[in-house]
């Protein structure tokens, strides 16, 4: 798959029990998911559509995990802009 033209989103806070399969789900329905790396409770998703990334963070971003489990308090998603991350730090 060419990922020249996705956008890459960091997403925290996840349950250490979140799958590569559980993020295609999550996602899938704002994009083609091109490629996923899961890292214990983050992830980077290379998202592509029109829009994709947008309203993939718009609607999860702040959203209970759903394999969050019973934790106190609940995880919320954070999901974000890779860029946004970085950018303060120079190109």
């Amino acid at each position: 798959m060419d990922d020249s033209n996705a956008v890459k989103l960091f997403v925290g806070n996840l349950d250490l029990e979140t799958t590569q399969d559980d993020l295609i789900a999550l996602f899938a329905p704002y994009g083609e998911v091109v490629h996923i790396t899961v890292l214990r409770q983050f992830a980077f998703v290379h998202l592509q559509g029109e829009g994709a990334a947008d309203s993939a963070i718009r609607d999860l971003n702040g959203r209970e995990n759903p394999k969050g489990g019973p934790s106190i308090p609940p995880k919320y998603l954070w999901v974000t802009y890779l860029y946004d991350l970085f950018s303060a730090y120079g190109k």
